[in-house]
């Protein structure tokens, strides 16, 4: 949905990113989605989950 509606959503309570940590985080609506992206959920069981999208063309 974020790749097809061109926005991704801004990373809640994130203020102050960590110069040492090269991670491209989005911190506000006017970042630009790219053509692929990852999405990292946790509960507060500790199970995790990931999963690596890409734009098909």
């Amino acid at each position: 949905m974020a790749m097809q509606r061109g926005r991704l959503f801004p990373i809640l309570n994130y203020d102050s990113p960590d110069p040492e940590c090269p991670i491209a985080a989005v911190r506000d609506f006017d970042t630009p989605p790219g053509d692929s992206f990852i999405h990292l959920s946790i509960t507060p069981q500790g199970q995790a989950a990931a999963a690596m999208l890409r734009r098909y063309e």
